[in-house]
């Protein structure tokens, strides 16, 4: 019995490596997945993002928002509310210069986007912000 892989199993196995705090591994895993051909979804990067987050890689984050746009993966509130937590003062504790503008730009880009706006956004915003 042949086991098949998708997008689906794929995308389970960047969401543990974000709950790992694997970032590089699952940074890895996207590019394994486009020289197999598989396309990237918004769980996939959504779970990317999460895991760049955890490990306080905010420009990585903001560059896979970036890499989103490109492709056409449409974002949604979870892909701009973690990298949102990823310029979090207590999140993001290295290189600290241009945190606040990836946060202001996230916030204008959720607003041109119609994309709903919680608390998590809110709070995330002011600490990225207020520092």
């Amino acid at each position: 019995m042949k086991l098949v892989s998708d997008v689906i199993c794929w995308n389970s196995a960047v969401a543990a490596l974000e709950k790992g705090e694997q970032w590089q591994r699952a940074l890895f895993l996207l590019v394994e997945m486009a020289q197999l051909r598989l396309s990237r979804n918004v769980v996939t990067c959504n779970s990317a993002i999460g895991a760049c987050a955890r490990c306080s890689q905010w420009q990585i984050a903001g560059m896979m928002l970036r890499g989103m746009a490109e492709a056409r993966i449409r974002l949604d509130a979870i892909s701009c509310n973690s990298a949102l937590a990823a310029c979090s003062p207590g999140v993001a504790r290295a290189g600290g210069d241009g945190k606040w503008q990836l946060a202001a730009e996230l916030l204008m880009r959720m607003a041109e986007m119609k994309l709903p706006q919680d608390a998590t956004t809110c709070s995330s915003a002011m600490l990225a912000l207020g520092r």
